[in-house]
């Protein structure tokens, strides 16, 4: 068995990893509860799925990373590519809530974007603590999935050793 030679990757190509695998785990999702409702009559109401699909599509991003450059990263590149992952998940996110929210007609209903005062604090606090918590999850699907692949890696070359 030969060695992986390692291949450095770029921060540009790990972000569009992530981009491809939110939106095909989105839509996996999405496939799977539509399925489950018509054929079983089971319905998901659970509001952690956005967190689920971000930790699934970090965790690839790390397994695909470790799988390159053979390598754990430095912390500090860790982080980038967390904070960049984060920011794309916000911004499908928002285009999502904004395309629901306008696209469907809310109307006569108070406007979300029209909150002022202890409202508007409330509801940018909990937006702030729900970025934060996706950051955080994101970071520990790209931690679980570089281990995972490094223990992969590890119990190969240990049977192609023995």
């Amino acid at each position: 068995m030969t060695e992986i030679s390692p291949l450095p990757v770029s921060t540009l190509r790990l972000v569009l990893a992530y981009l491809a695998a939110f939106v095909g785990a989105t839509v996996l999702f999405y496939i799977i509860i539509v399925v489950m409702a018509e054929l079983f009559n089971v319905e998901f109401q659970n509001s952690a799925m956005g967190f689920i699909v971000a930790f699934v599509s970090a965790n690839y991003v790390g397994q695909f990373w470790y799988s390159r450059e053979a390598n754990l990263p430095v912390k500090g590149r860790i982080w980038k590519i967390t904070l960049l992952c984060a920011l794309i998940t916000l911004a499908l996110s928002g285009l999502i809530f904004w395309g629901v929210y306008h696209l469907i007609g809310i109307d006569g209903q108070r406007s979300l974007f029209s909150l002022s005062g202890d409202d508007a604090t409330i509801i940018g606090g909990f937006v702030v603590g729900l970025v934060l918590l996706q950051v955080l999850v994101i970071r520990f699907g790209i931690g679980m999935g570089l281990k995972q692949a490094a223990k992969l890696q590890a119990q190969k070359l240990a049977k192609s050793g023995s």
